[in-house]
């Protein structure tokens, strides 16, 4: 299992994460239901999509290992994050997504992307 996450930086002095009333809601899923080389996940600030230090994760050739690499890689800046595992033979992905509110309506404090083989 590959996770990534992101958190607000001043999350750990929020008591409401360090009570554990804030927790991650599931947000979505997906599976992949074949051979896939590699589980990759990214978060963006999309308003940071086009800098110069963003666009360089989009270049997977200059920071994904070769094919027959099996340690994770990743990239990140100021405005973004990824991960990528080299993946040998395997029948799919089952991706999870999820996202950790400041209370029940608050903005997003956390994000959270984990990737298991099938």
């Amino acid at each position: 299992m590959q996770t990534l996450d992101a958190r607000h930086i001043e999350l750990f002095l929020n008591e409401g994460y360090k009570n554990g009333s804030w927790e991650y809601k599931d947000i979505g899923s997906q599976e992949i239901k074949k051979h896939t080389d590699g589980a990759t996940g990214g978060i963006f600030d999309i308003r940071h999509l086009k800098d110069p230090c963003t666009s360089e994760i989009f270049d997977l050739k200059s920071w994904i290992g070769k094919a027959d690499d099996w340690q994770p890689k990743a990239r990140i800046t100021l405005h973004a994050v990824a991960v990528n595992t080299n993946l040998q033979q395997n029948e799919g992905l089952h991706v999870k997504y999820h996202a950790m509110r400041a209370g029940a309506d608050g903005e997003v404090v956390s994000i959270r992307i984990s990737q298991q083989l099938l």
